[in-house]
């Protein structure tokens, strides 16, 4: 499994390699997402293999349910589950993904660890993502000190 890890961070850092080179994400001041089609096209294939990795480590029953499964069917399965919910998935695609995997997995835990997966890869990630750190650390310059002076709280005006 720690070679699955780390195939999935050598294409990770290819993809955000690419992703910067085509002005698709920003590096400075951090990591940021600028196109959505680019993270559901190129990111997330690569967190739910990644995502996979880490879910068999902690719930190595998984991989015991879907026993019957070839690895690349179980892999192929779990990333139609988890990208049923990016845009531009049809209506029809989600269903089958969703049928599909009922018949497959069956404990709870194992819908509960790849529903929290799905969450954080198509919701949380990207939301965080796309946050563009606006904030400047130092101190309140003179003049905005005076100009937000009244108004601010002593801790505002330094350690703004």
């Amino acid at each position: 499994q720690s070679s699955n890890a780390m195939e999935c961070l050598k294409k990770l850092k290819a993809a955000l390699q690419k992703g910067t080179k085509e002005r698709m994400l920003m590096q400075i001041p951090h990591l940021v997402l600028l196109r959505d089609n680019f993270y559901y096209n190129e990111i997330v294939p690569i967190i739910t293999e990644w995502a996979m990795v880490y879910i068999t480590r902690v719930q190595p029953a998984m991989s015991d349910d879907a026993s019957h499964l070839q690895d690349q069917d179980q892999r192929n399965l779990v990333v139609s589950y988890i990208s049923r919910t990016c845009p531009g998935v049809s209506k029809a695609d989600k269903q089958r993904a969703e049928a599909q995997f009922a018949k497959t997995f069956t404990s709870v835990t194992d819908i509960k660890l790849l529903n929290l997966a799905t969450d954080w890869i198509n919701i949380y990630l990207p939301h965080c993502l796309r946050k563009i750190d606006r904030v400047t650390f130092g101190l309140m310059s003179e003049a905005r000190a005076q100009g937000e002076g009244a108004n601010a709280p002593l801790s505002r005006i330094k350690l703004a």
